[in-house]
């Protein structure tokens, strides 16, 4: 936990830093052909958050989708847990049975 808090006053040192040496920086933006001249930390800023904002609603979506799937493979049983409880008994293992391709390969020595 401290590790994480190191880490992000880390970040935001970083950030502040930029924006400390970019604050006589600009560039000018043209948004519906009008320039607007504004600061280099402040486009990247704005790039940034709207990259998030148009990732969230992708982000919202696959989270209910995989609530979906979750719930139709708890409604229906697998095989894995029929095959899991035929070869488990009382919580112990049961070796399989050899069959005869495994015992013709072991007396081969091969």
């Amino acid at each position: 936990m401290p590790w994480r808090l190191i880490l992000l006053i880390l970040c935001i040192s970083l950030a502040l830093c930029f924006v400390g040496f970019n604050l006589q920086n600009t560039c000018t933006i043209a948004f519906f052909s009008k320039p607007f001249i504004v600061p280099s930390f402040m486009a990247l800023f704005v790039a940034f958050l709207s990259g998030i904002i148009i990732t969230i609603p992708f982000y919202l979506l696959g989270k209910k989708k995989n609530k979906s799937e979750k719930k139709v493979q708890a409604k229906k049983p697998g095989k894995e847990k029929e095959s899991a409880s035929s070869t488990q008994e009382s919580g112990t293992f049961q070796k399989p049975e050899e069959t005869d391709a495994t015992k013709n390969f072991n007396s081969t020595g091969k």
